[in-house]
């Protein structure tokens, strides 16, 4: 093959030297670009004669065998939409050396669009139609053709010098049909970078009701930045703000007016009749209420602009030096600053950020295409195999420490929780409080042996086995779970069925007293992580109406939702997310009360413990969450309501020290 590869690759992309003869057709000329997806050079096809930019991607994107013929079809998946505004893909396969997948393309001369809006600033409505006509061609030709692009954003729109009279540019959108395969090679243990800011809400979910809609979404988004240069989500430029934060803002929050969140940023312009309602249609979190395709999407935009366009020229893209850059696709130039594992960022409108995406439980993958979120129980399941370490700080193991023995295949750990040494009176201190929780005069006491906890909720992967071998235990699941939910809390789950899988386990369900305890530690702790007040954006908590799927794995990154101290000895998920079963039939907060109506009539009420996912937030959030108890109906024929709150109700088991 001419001159060999400079290494072999293996998480990096290597470098092939100036006259290496790539796939027996390509001599390659000089390394154009290069970031985390792989590297871009311009090379020679010699069956040809032609310039063009060859891709080089990294060989664990395919290292599947079965992905490897996908990644060659899909490739070409360019050729069946008929629209000159798509990158022309004239070959693809996988490097029988390398195993790196490669792409050959026609060589462009231009800059993505975040580098002309860079340049350029925002854009008149005539120049926004200009760029949108030919980005939503294309798209639409998808569209007709079944295909659907799934990470549109302004690094995959391509702003190429016109080869014809009477245009300004041609627009090319690039990496058709790449997403799809990307996103089915990453795993939950793939450390990946990526940006959620274009991506719509059913792409949070693996199995997601991925359609046209999804590309209409980030076109809406796009229209946005064109118009005003600045990313439509407010946590993009808030410098305190987590992920935590966009993705609330992308699937929880109300979404302004695009008027409204314009003003927000700087750009008071007075929008034509009808456009707020063209952009609220086109992120309308409901897939089947967005435009049907980005074909009637634009029809609906231009007929809303076209009386206020006006005699406005764009500006030409420069044809004097400096010179734009040739075409990079999905990767940036050497010279601009990358991440190690991801691609590089860079060309991000002034004071926005990207974040890395291995968060807690969440893994937000975005190279290459869609973006995909992978939600866990708890941040220990990231470390699904690896050994626990029974040694903590002191501090830690006043509390728990972690247990060597992990239950069904480490799919969660047992935390010691060591006794309390003296009296130690549970509920809160104030007997008048308005929060359901022990009162002092009850005189409930702080377990007095130690045991071992379940480190977070069971979940569907766990819980699922059990259920298979014992049918009669079996329950319909919720219907929102999403088709991926493996790794949510099971919910939904009858006392008897939760009582029955931890004595499954050697042990059983938790009386309020450990789960209290455990949640507080020795000092008490109002909630779970501390004495910070609950916020109800980083806890699944009162979320009312609001509650779905998406709230419940945001949650999950939050450090609200964990006890002091390292990961491997901290538990997860007693703040919110889940509301948990409990051993006790339900008491009273306060003494001398008629707690007949508990166990009577044929009925049981049990206790249940976290604070409520699906209620509406009260006028004064609860002072301690980790008090917060309620009342559910667990055996008999129970009142029609107890399913309303039963969907969102899971376990943890509880075990003797040292049981097995």
């Amino acid at each position: 093959m001419g001159e060999t590869l400079v290494g072999r690759m293996s998480s990096r992309v290597s470098t092939l030297q100036p006259g290496t003869v790539f796939a027996g057709d390509y001599r390659v000329l000089h390394l154009l670009s290069e970031g985390g997806m792989g590297a871009v050079y311009v090379a020679e096809q010699l069956s040809t004669g032609k310039q063009r930019a060859l891709k080089l991607m990294l060989p664990q994107l395919v290292a599947d065998p079965r992905l490897r013929t996908r990644f060659e079809q899909e490739a070409r998946i360019g050729s069946k939409i008929d629209s000159e505004h798509v990158i022309e893909v004239v070959a693809a396969g996988i490097d029988h050396v390398t195993g790196a997948p490669w792409l050959a393309m026609e060589l462009l001369r231009g800059e993505d669009l975040t580098a002309y809006m860079h340049r350029n600033g925002p854009q008149s409505p005539r120049a926004m139609l200009e760029i949108m006509e030919q980005v939503c061609h294309a798209v639409a030709a998808a569209h007709a053709a079944g295909v659907v692009h799934r990470d549109l954003k302004p690094e995959n729109i391509f702003v190429a010098q016109a080869r014809r009279t009477g245009t300004n540019f041609m627009i090319k959108v690039l990496d058709f049909g790449i997403a799809k395969v990307v996103a089915e090679a990453k795993t939950a243990e793939t450390a990946a970078l990526g940006s959620p800011m274009w991506m719509a809400p059913e792409q949070t979910a693996r199995g997601g009701d991925i359609a046209p809609q999804t590309d209409v979404w980030a076109i809406g988004l796009i229209v946005f930045y064109l118009l005003t240069r600045r990313y439509f989500w407010r946590s993009a430029e808030d410098d305190a703000a987590t992920i935590t934060h966009v993705l609330r803002e992308i699937a929880i929050d109300p979404i302004p007016p695009f008027s409204q969140r314009a003003a927000e940023v700087g750009f008071a312009a007075v929008f034509p009749p009808g456009f707020d309602l063209w952009f609220a249609r086109s992120v309308e979190r409901n897939v089947h209420m967005r435009f049907p395709n980005a074909a009637v999407q634009f029809a609906e935009l231009a007929a809303i602009f076209g009386p206020q366009v006006g005699a406005y020229t764009p500006t030409p893209m420069p044809r004097t030096q400096p010179t734009p850059p040739l075409y990079v696709a999905g990767t940036r130039a050497s010279t601009t600053s990358g991440v190690a594992g991801g691609a590089a960022i860079t060309g991000s409108p002034q004071g926005i950020r990207a974040w890395p995406f291995v968060l807690g439980g969440l893994l937000i993958a975005g190279l290459g295409g869609a973006i995909v979120l992978y939600a866990t129980v708890g941040r220990d399941l990231l470390k699904k195999g690896a050994s626990t370490d029974t040694t903590a700080t002191a501090s830690v193991t006043a509390t728990t420490s972690a247990s060597a023995a992990p239950v069904d295949t480490a799919l969660n750990h047992w935390i010691s929780v060591a006794a309390a040494t003296g009296p130690l009176r549970l509920g809160i201190g104030d007997e008048h409080s308005p929060d359901p929780a022990f009162r002092p005069s009850r005189n409930i006491q702080a377990p007095r042996t130690s045991y071992e906890l379940q480190q977070h909720e069971v979940t569907w992967e766990e819980l699922e086995p059990y259920l298979t071998e014992h049918p009669s235990l079996a329950f319909a699941k919720p219907t929102w779970l999403p088709m991926q939910h493996d790794k949510l809390p099971a919910t939904n789950v009858p006392w008897s069925t939760a009582l029955a899988y931890c004595k499954s386990l050697h042990g059983t369900l938790p009386t309020e007293e450990q789960w209290e305890f455990a949640a507080r530690g020795p000092e008490l702790r109002p909630h779970p992580w501390g004495t910070e007040q609950l916020d109800l954006a980083r806890t699944a908590a009162f979320a009312g109406e609001k509650t779905n799927v998406l709230l419940l794995k945001v949650a999950m990154l939050s450090d609200q939702d964990q006890t002091p101290g390292e990961d491997a000895v901290a538990l997860n998920d007693m703040g919110g997310n889940a509301l948990e079963w409990t051993i006790d039939l339900y008491r009273d907060d306060r003494p001398n009360q008629n707690e007949h109506w508990v166990e009577e009539g044929g009925l049981t009420y049990r206790a249940i413990r976290g604070v409520p996912v699906a209620a509406a937030p009260p006028k004064v959030l609860p002072s301690a969450t980790a008090t917060y108890r309620q009342a559910l109906c667990a055996t008999g024929p129970c009142p029609a309501d107890t399913s309303k709150v039963l969907q969102f109700v899971g376990l943890r088991c509880v075990r003797h020290t040292g049981q097995k």
